[in-house]
């Protein structure tokens, strides 16, 4: 060694080791992550500090070998404005295999982060073991004190047996791993780490010990080369993730392909709105996933439901399948014929009540069937009169003193006042900038659509019965119009945002029978739209129902204004054909 990079070395331990004997409260922390790749070591230290010299050096826990060392003064801001130091080393190919530390300091205070190294030739050793062995064998060579891989093993080993030996079977065909020699052996351990990272995302979708919030990571991830979406998840949303996980883990799998994954988180969807969602909701995934082929009738099935479609009776259909059982796809493929029958019952009683006369056929106060005239299902929202619910402009009588600033929608304020699907606040104002609530805009949408289902029920701990909005949110709810935000809470007090209105709204126009159409969200904030409400917002905005906020921007978690709401509702209730 030279003299210089003696010195060198020298200034760098004095200056590292100077960390030791520094106030910690004057020396700002430090996090480290270490990433061994058979003989290279890759540092990332994450701190505050943002000027100075920092130090690495690599020890045995013995503190008898230093391995490595080396300075850096230039570093990376990552995404929280913290500094990130990389720093790049080698180990000697004849280390034995043992724990090694990192050891950071010089500007910031003395951090030490342990990691394994294996020796390159019990590495070689054990992957040309693990080459050769069975799919029985897997699982005990990685468990076994051989298992020299630097590889977080701890959520393969937590994997419930079924699945595990799933896994195992892919492990024992990663052909790439063979004839593994010292020359290649960087190569080999990188194919191999990666092959592993794709066969546990698939065994920790499948298995029943995955945290929720990991698995709906897992489930919902995109492709890294053109950012589409790995699997279909249309009917996966945040307050039903919980069900459609525990749908998937009973499925029964009988390998971890990516098919197979597919097939067991669309029935696990289909189930989960059967089990949790209105019977319009249950219409959608219905029809969605018989036509994607997941959903396969029977030839009685068939024919019942053939029946039911040329007789325009989808609705009623729906409404008695969701009162059934429909725990498995079987059972509810089995309760196809019993749904046709009683829908068909239920309308003969329905025709023989009305044939006596003295009903009115109107929507009642602007309003209608939500879901569409059985007469005419999926072809508009409203029965009867419902055409006429928004007037013309030049009709309405209904006019507020405070819609100056508020331009845009102030044809929508006045055209839904006029019916009555809103009202101001009795002193002649609307008040268009007070912010809406959950509650207040499940009124609005089910005042504007339809009219309240006297027999629906909901469940929500905090919408009692006597409460206001209890029967509008009963009956948004038992069409599928809106979920809780949990199993047991609907949160009927708390401020509506922007893309969950996106997606009651979406469901309504799906329920006109609106089809969706191809668009691109154009948004400079796209990428913050929650995934459960990303189609929604792409439906509306595309047809310009609604709108962004003048600067680029959809503002997704952003609160809902009564002006912004009133103009929401005129808009779907435009494009459904209900303005004169």
């Amino acid at each position: 060694m030279s003299g210089k990079k003696l010195i060198s070395v020298v200034l760098c331990v004095l200056l590292l080791m100077s960390s030791v004997f520094c106030v910690s409260a004057e020396m700002p922390a430090a996090e480290i992550a270490v990433e061994v790749s058979a003989l290279d070591v890759e540092v990332k230290v994450t701190t505050e500090a943002n000027s100075g010299r920092m130090i690495a050096m690599i020890k045995n826990k013995k503190n008898t070998v230093w391995v490595g060392i080396e300075a850096a003064e230039t570093y990376e801001v990552d995404e929280n404005g913290k500094s990130v130091y990389t720093f790049s080393m080698r180990m000697q190919p004849n280390r034995e295999t043992d724990i090694y530390t990192v050891s950071v300091g010089g500007n910031v205070a003395l951090t030490e982060k342990d990691f394994q190294f294996a020796n390159v030739s019990q590495l070689v050793a054990f992957y040309n073991e693990l080459a050769l062995a069975d799919a029985s064998d897997v699982y005990a060579l990685i468990t076994s004190e051989k298992n020299v891989i630097s590889y977080d093993f701890d959520a393969y080993k937590g994997l419930t047996p079924e699945i595990r030996a799933l896994a195992d079977a892919e492990v024992a065909e990663i052909a790439e791993i063979d004839d593994v020699t010292a020359d290649n052996i960087a190569e080999k351990n990188n194919i191999f780490c990666a092959a592993m990272d794709d066969i546990m995302a698939r065994a920790q979708i499948a298995d029943a010990n995955t945290v929720t919030e990991i698995w709906l990571k897992l489930v919902t991830a995109k492709n890294a080369e053109d950012n589409t979406a790995v699997y279909d998840t249309k009917f996966l949303e945040k307050s039903n993730a919980e069900t459609v996980n525990e749908n998937c883990v009973a499925f029964g799998f009988a390998s971890l392909s990516k098919e197979e994954i597919q097939k067991a988180l669309d029935e696990a969807q289909l189930l989960a709105v059967a089990k949790e969602q209105g019977y319009s909701a249950l219409k959608s995934a219905f029809q969605y996933y018989l036509k994607k082929g997941v959903l396969v009738l029977d030839n009685t099935a068939q024919s019942a439901y053939d029946e039911v479609c040329d007789k325009k009776r989808e609705n009623a259909f729906f409404e008695q399948l969701k009162l059934l059982d429909n725990d498995t796809v079987e059972n509810l493929v089995e309760n196809v014929p019993e749904a046709a029958e009683k829908a068909e019952a239920e309308e003969e009683d329905e025709e023989e009540s009305s044939s006596g006369g003295g009903g009115s056929s109107g929507g009642g106060g602007g309003g209608g069937s939500l879901g569409g005239n059985r007469k005419n299902p999926g072809t508009t929202l409203m029965d009867g009169d419902a055409q006429n619910t928004v007037v013309k402009k030049e009709e309405a009588v209904v006019s507020f003193s405070d819609l100056d600033d508020v331009a845009w929608a102030k044809t929508a304020i006045t055209a839904l006042a006029e019916k009555g699907i809103l009202v101001g606040k009795g002193d002649g104002k609307f008040y268009p900038n007070d912010t809406v609530t959950r509650e207040e805009f499940v009124k609005i949408i089910v005042t504007a659509f339809s009219k309240i289902d006297a027999k629906a029920t909901a469940s929500f701990e905090d919408v009692a019965e006597n409460r206001w909005s209890y029967p509008y949110i009963a009956t948004a709810n038992k069409m599928g119009l809106v979920t809780g935000v949990s199993e047991t809470a609907f949160n009927p007090m708390g401020t509506i945002t922007r893309e969950d209105m996106a997606v009651i709204a979406h469901r309504a126009m799906l329920l006109c029978g609106i089809e969706d159409g191809t668009y691109t969200m154009d948004f400079d904030d796209a990428n913050s739209v929650s995934g459960y409400a990303a189609e929604a917002v792409n439906q509306l905005a595309g047809r310009k129902i609604i709108n962004g906020m003048g600067d680029g921007t959809f503002a997704p978690k952003g609160i809902v204004t009564r002006a912004q709401a009133a103009k929401v509702v005129y808009e779907l209730l435009v494009l459904n054909g209900g303005v004169k």
